[in-house]
């Protein structure tokens, strides 16, 4: 029995590694805070046969949450900007909470810890205080010091990365905060006039100094700089030091990693060289082309690789630039490798890119092309098991997912476009979906109503160049589910009426067996209004 209704169900099932995802609803009192179950470690193992068929009762367990607690403590005698100091020596202060060691291709875990004021018998300020409640678990933590509006050189963020979160109080002891002096050499052909100096942590590129913008005096080759920033997690991550030039400059954003920086501190303070950008730039100009040779509007989106001179290792361009009606896009850029990208407005057209590279000198690097293709179509036929029609069923080709990289990581290295998710619906038991070239996840996702579980296929390859524009997927057919039937409950034992529930598989990555193991979207449904839920799911992958 499904429910209270005779159905046909699959006797087999071959689902290892299933995971279970509740998210309440958002009127819910556990709302914002969704959590995941692994469903064999709860003790229901869906894989092999039973001759009654694959009907499976199954409550997840109540999420394991904790109630955050933490504290920011100011050192004695650092600023306070006003705010009076209760006996602990705390600040008021939000924090943002980035769980670390979430399964790799699931949503992000972020959780905003609010200030709450703790008070005595007296009615006094007793402490300052940040809460949330959050599934257990490993978390970088941003703490944001609360400031009055008119506050100048007050506590600054804090990052402590990878903390053990439970419910025990964490109370982060700020150090004194340290300094940064030094200098830029600046050649004669530019100037930092107005470009702004910041302290990052390396893992999401938060500001854990103040924001300096830099002053160079007419002529001068020099351009000065004493930057605070807190550094209390020492021993467990290395800052970067960041310089960006103003908005809607077209100049490069340099990254150094303040571990590696170290040796070229004088007794003056740091001395850093921007001499090596002085290469003269070129004019740069390109066009973006169909296969027919036809122009195209689009978004070119240019990131360099290595910029010529010294200074490339911490020099990064990364901008967008949009082309004419002719297709035809220009800049000024150094010598330098760069990736090229080009997103055709009309979306018949799908992204397109191209690596260049030139030397100095002084002709214009003219002449690149960069040429699109048409979208490739997907089409197939979809029936149900009995050879019948499905019904009503959307029809998804999502991204697969990809390794999630740390700011660092992001910043040094070209990043590859991802394609567009291609959404459609079956009509008359056909569909043809309109993709990019890339991995994706495909779908079939029949009316809940219908009892049909999803027809999944992950890792659909769509490759890149000259190449057919149709994929035929041909007669795909939606199996008899495996099905897990129960109840649905908050930590507090309480039901969870209109709750997402999820089912997720682990499957190879996109990209060969050496890359990390990612997760696959089977199922959904939404729980009633006593908590119950019937998920229907394919019974495996190969089917």
């Amino acid at each position: 029995m499904v429910g209270s209704n005779l159905a046909c169900v699959s006797v087999g099932a071959d689902l290892p590694g299933l995971m279970m995802e509740v998210r309440p609803a958002i009127n819910s009192s556990a709302a914002g805070v969704s959590y995941l179950v692994d469903v064999a470690a709860a003790g229901l193992t869906l894989q092999g046969v039973m001759s009654s068929g694959q009907v499976r009762q199954f409550d997840p367990p109540p999420a394991d949450l904790a109630w955050f607690t933490g504290s920011l403590r100011l050192p004695e005698g650092a600023p306070r900007c006003g705010v009076e100091a209760p006996p602990d020596g705390s600040f008021p202060a939000r924090a943002i909470l980035r769980r670390v060691d979430r399964i790799y291709g699931l949503p992000a875990e972020e959780y905003t810890a609010s200030i709450q004021v703790e008070q005595d018998d007296q009615g006094a300020i007793a402490q300052y205080v940040f809460r949330t409640q959050l599934p257990r678990g490993v978390y970088d933590i941003y703490i944001n010091p609360e400031l009055p509006a008119d506050c100048d050189g007050g506590p600054l963020p804090v990052f402590w990365p990878a903390q053990q979160v439970d419910s025990r109080t964490l109370n982060f002891e700020a150090r004194t905060l340290e300094r940064l002096k030094g200098r830029f050499t600046v050649p004669s052909t530019m100037s930092v006039d107005g470009w702004s100096l910041e302290l990052v942590e390396p893992e999401h590129g938060d500001v854990i100094s103040e924001t300096l913008t830099l002053t160079q005096d007419a002529g001068a080759n020099k351009a000065e700089f004493d930057l605070d920033f807190d550094w209390t997690a020492k021993d467990r991550f290395s800052p970067l030091l960041k310089l960006s030039p103003p908005e809607g400059q077209v100049k490069p954003t340099l990254h150094w990693d303040l571990s590696a920086i170290g040796i070229l501190v004088s007794p003056e303070g740091l001395e850093l060289s921007l001499v090596e950008l002085n290469a003269p730039h070129r004019h740069v100009e390109g066009q973006v082309l169909d296969d027919e040779g036809k122009t195209v509007v689009a978004a070119v989106g240019i990131q360099s690789a290595e910029i010529a001179g010294d200074a490339s290792s911490a020099a990064r361009y990364s901008f967008e630039v949009e082309t004419n009606e002719s297709g035809v896009f220009a800049v000024d850029l150094p010598p330098g490798r760069y990736r090229v990208s080009a997103r055709p407005v009309d979306q018949r057209y799908s992204f397109a890119t191209k690596d260049i590279e030139f030397s100095s000198g002084e002709g214009c690097f003219c002449g690149q092309s960069i040429v699109v293709q048409e979208v490739t179509t997907i089409n197939g036929q979809v029936s149900a098991p009995g050879g019948e029609l499905v019904g009503a069923a959307s029809v998804v080709a999502a991204p697969s997912t990809m390794t999630t990289q740390r700011y660092f990581d992001r910043v040094l290295t070209p990043q590859p476009l991802r394609p567009r998710e291609a959404p459609a619906q079956l009509v008359g038991g056909s569909f043809s979906l309109k993709v990019e070239p890339g991995y994706f996840d495909f779908s079939v996702r029949p009316d809940g109503a219908s009892g049909y579980p999803w027809l999944v296929r992950p890792r659909l390859f769509v490759p890149e160049g000259d190449i057919s524009t149709a994929m035929d997927l041909g007669d795909l057919t939606v199996p008899y589910p495996a099905v897990l039937q129960g109840v649905v409950r908050d930590s507090s034992g309480e039901v969870l009426p209109a709750a997402i529930v999820r089912a997720w598989l682990p499957v190879g990555d996109a990209g060969g067996e050496d890359r990390p193991l990612g997760v696959i979207q089977i199922g959904e449904t939404v729980s009633l209004g006593d908590g119950s839920y019937i998920l229907s799911l394919p019974p495996s992958l190969s089917n």
